[in-house]
C-alpha cells in the first residue's frame, strides 16, 4: 500500500468515526496547546524583558539593600539570607562608589508612594527621589522638557519629572505640561519634563507611573522614604569584575557585612530573571506534558480497539499477499496521523489562545515552538500506536478470515 493509498484509509476512518477521532486526540490537543501556550507567554516575556533592559541604559549597575544572591550568584529571595535584617542603604553610599575606577556616575534612588493632583484629575504615583547624576545613567527619552539640574538638587527645589501613565491622566495627551504645576502628596511641584513611555517591569513597578524628583527635596518632604538601591553607570561592562571588588571594600567600610547588599550588573539581573522563567515554565510544562501521555494512552486504546474491529479486513489484506511490515506501516500511519491530527488543533487552539492573551501580558509563538508541537504529537501517536500496529501485523490470516 503506498503512500496515496494510506492517506486515502487514514482520512475514511476519520470521517466515519468522527467523534470517537476526536475524543482520541483531545488529550494530545490539550497537551500540545497547553505546551504552545507556556512557550508563547515565556518567549513573549523574555523578549519583553530584553526589550525593558534596552530601554533602562546599557552598562547599568545595581546596589540592592539585603544578599539576593546564593553561592552561585543566582537571585535568590531565601529568608537565610537575611534580606529583611539587612541594615539600610544611605544616599551618601553613591558619593563613596562613585570614586571607585569605571565609574561614570552614581545615583541613589529613594522610592515612596503618593497621590498627584491637577485640578480634578488625580493619579497614584511612584515617587523616586534621584541625583542630577541619575538622568546620565538612565536612558530616558523625554517627551517635553528635560531633566532637572544639579542646581535644583542643591537648592532643594520642587521640580518634577513625570512618567508618561501620569503625564496622560494628569494632563491628557497632547497638553504641553512644562512650567505647571501638580500636587504630589501636599507640594506643589512644577513640571520641568515628561519621559515617553517605557512600560511595566513584568510584576514589578510600572516606570510610567514614576514621578522623578530630586533626592534632597525627596528626604524633605517624604520623610518616609527609603533608598531602594543605588544604579551605577560604568564606562564598560568589561570592568564591572573590577568594580564590585572595589566597591564591596568600600561599602564594607561602612560597616555593612556581605548579607547588607546585593551588588548586580543589569545582564546578570536579566539572566537570573529569564533563568526563574525558564524553571518556571519547564515545571508548568511537566504538567502539560501530562496531558500529552493521557492523549497517547487514547490513541493506544483506540487503535487497539480499530485493530479488533478489522481484524477480518487484516486477514483478508493478509490473504492477498500484505507482509506484516504493510500490515505494521499501516497502523503506525494511523496513530501517527490520529497523534499529528491533535497537535495541528492544538497548535490553533494554542495560537488563538495566544492571541488572547497577548492584550494583558507578552505572548508569541515562533517556528521553533510550531516544529516542537508538530513533533511531539507525531513521535507521541507512533509511540503509542506501535502495540496495536504490532498486534495487528502479527495476526494470523487464517484465525483472522475465520473471526466472527
Amino acid at each position: 500500500m503506498d503512500l496515496f493509498d494510506l492517506t486515502i484509509t487514514v482520512f475514511q476512518s476519520i470521517r466515519t468515526h468522527k467523534l470517537r477521532t476526536f475524543l482520541t486526540t483531545l488529550g494530545i490537543l490539550i497537551g500540545v496547546s497547553s505546551v504552545i501556550l507556556l512557550m508563547a507567554i515565556g518567549n513573549g516575556i523574555q523578549n519583553y524583558l530584553v526589550g525593558q533592559f534596552k530601554k533602562l541604559g546599557s552598562d547599568l549597575v545595581f546596589v540592592l539593600p539585603g544578599n539576593l544572591t546564593t553561592a552561585s550568584g543566582k537571585i535568590s529571595l531565601s529568608s537565610e539570607r537575611k534580606i529583611f535584617f539587612a541594615k539600610p542603604l544611605k544616599a551618601r553610599y553613591d558619593r563613596i562608589l562613585s570614586k571607585s575606577d569605571h565609574v561614570i556616575a552614581a545615583s541613589a534612588v529613594g522610592g515612596a508612594s503618593a497621590k498627584a493632583k491637577r485640578g480634578s484629575r488625580q493619579y497614584d504615583v511612584e515617587i523616586r527621589g534621584v541625583r542630577a547624576q541619575y538622568f546620565k545613567i538612565r536612558k530616558l527619552d523625554f517627551l517635553f522638557g528635560g531633566p532637572f539640574q544639579k542646581a535644583d538638587e542643591q537648592a532643594l527645589a520642587k521640580k518634577a519629572i513625570l512618567g508618561f501613565n501620569v503625564y496622560k491622566e494628569l494632563f491628557g495627551l497632547g497638553a504641553d505640561p512644562i512650567k505647571k504645576t501638580i500636587l504630589i502628596g501636599a507640594a506643589k511641584f512644577e513640571v520641568v519634563g515628561v519621559a515617553d513611555e517605557v512600560g511595566g517591569s513584568m510584576g514589578g513597578p510600572n516606570f510610567d507611573d514614576f514621578v522623578y524628583i530630586p533626592y534632597s527635596t525627596q528626604i524633605k518632604l517624604f520623610p518616609e522614604s527609603k533608598v531602594i538601591s543605588i544604579l551605577i553607570g560604568l564606562d564598560d561592562m568589561d570592568n564591572f569584575d573590577s568594580f564590585k571588588k572595589q566597591a564591596s571594600l568600600l561599602l564594607r567600610r561602612q560597616g555593612l557585612t556581605d548579607d547588607d547588599f546585593t551588588i548586580l550588573s543589569q545582564k546578570e539581573l536579566q539572566s537570573s530573571i529569564t533563568d526563574i522563567l525558564g524553571i518556571l515554565s519547564l515545571a508548568l510544562s511537566g504538567i502539560a506534558a501530562i496531558s500529552l501521555l493521557v492523549g497517547g494512552i487514547g490513541i493506544m486504546n483506540i487503535m487497539l480497539v480499530s485493530v479488533n474491529e478489522r481484524i477480518r479486513e487484516i486477514g483478508l489484506r493478509k490473504a492477498l499477499g500484505a507482509t506484516k511490515k504493510d500490515i505494521l506501516i499501516q497502523f503506525l500511519f494511523e496513530s501517527s496521523a490520529l497523534g499529528l491530527l491533535g497537535g495541528l488543533l492544538g497548535l490553533g487552539l494554542g495560537f488563538l489562545g495566544s492571541l488572547f492573551l497577548n492584550r494583558f501580558i507578552p505572548a508569541t509563538i515562533g517556528l521553533q515552538e510550531i516544529g516542537l508541537a508538530l513533533g511531539v504529537s507525531f513521535v507521541v501517536g507512533v509511540v503509542f500506536g506501535v502495540a496495536p500496529a504490532r498486534k495487528a501485523a502479527n495476526l494470523s490470516p487464517i484465525d483472522a478470515l475465520r473471526y466472527e
